[in-house]
C-alpha cells in the first residue's frame, strides 16, 4: 500500500511538471578549488538555482533531491523567497554539523545522475537536470540557450566568488598566524564583519 502511494505522488508530480520561473541552472559535483565553503573549511559540491522570472517566488515547501521516489529528501526553510533575477547557491556536501546557509543532506556523484527541483505544495516538479560523468573544477547547467552543456570556466553567483576568497584569505591567514587555531569565534566573527561588508556593495 506505501508502495503504491509513492507512485501515485510521484505520477502527479510528473504529470504536473511544467515550465518554472525558478530553474537549477547549474552545478559542480567535483568542486576542488572554484567555490571554498567557508563554513565547513572545504571545497564542496554546490547546486545553483535561478529566479528567472518577474516575481518573488516562495520556496517554501520547495525542495530538492537527487532520489525521484524522495522528492522531500531536502525542504527549503519556511519562508525564504528567491527575488526576480535572483541565484542561490546550495552546498550539496551532507553536512553533519550545524551550520548557516543551505546545505542538502546528499552529495551530487561525480560519475552522474538527475537532480530534481520539487515544489511539494502545487505538485510540481519546477525543473530537473540528468547529468553525465562530471569533471574537476568544471560545473554543468543552463548556457544562454536553455541547453545543458560544461562550463570549463563555472559561473556560479559573483557575489559568493568574492565572498569565498576573503573567506578563504581570512582563514589562511588565522591558521598562519595561530597554527593552534583557537580563535575559531573570532574568525568567525570577523567572516561575518566581511560578509556584512560585501553584501552592502553593488557587486
Amino acid at each position: 500500500m506505501k508502495k503504491i502511494t509513492i507512485y501515485i505522488i510521484c505520477l502527479f508530480i510528473f504529470l504536473s511538471h511544467g515550465k518554472s520561473q525558478v530553474v537549477i541552472n547549474e552545478l559542480m559535483a567535483y568542486n576542488t578549488s572554484t567555490l571554498w565553503n567557508s563554513e565547513t573549511g572545504l571545497y564542496s559540491d554546490w547546486i545553483e538555482i535561478h529566479n528567472t522570472g518577474t516575481e518573488i517566488y516562495d520556496l517554501t515547501w520547495c525542495a530538492l533531491s537527487d532520489e525521484f521516489d524522495d522528492p522531500g529528501r531536502w525542504i527549503f526553510p519556511t519562508g525564504k523567497t528567491i527575488d526576480p533575477g535572483e541565484y542561490i547557491i546550495i552546498w550539496a556536501d551532507d553536512a553533519q554539523q550545524p551550520v548557516s546557509g543551505f546545505h542538502v543532506n546528499f552529495k551530487l556523484e561525480v560519475s552522474g545522475e538527475s537532480l530534481y527541483l520539487f515544489n511539494l505544495g502545487t505538485g510540481q516538479i519546477l525543473d530537473s537536470i540528468s547529468f553525465s560523468r562530471q569533471f574537476e573544477n568544471v560545473s554543468y547547467g543552463k548556457n544562454g540557450n536553455g541547453q545543458h552543456v560544461y562550463f570549463a570556466n563555472p559561473t556560479p553567483t559573483t557575489l559568493l566568488i568574492v565572498k569565498t576568497q576573503l573567506d578563504k584569505w581570512c582563514y589562511n591567514f588565522f591558521c598562519h598566524l595561530f597554527p593552534p587555531f583557537h580563535l575559531w569565534d573570532s574568525l568567525k566573527c570577523y567572516n561575518s564583519k566581511i560578509s556584512s561588508y560585501i553584501a552592502s556593495c553593488d557587486v
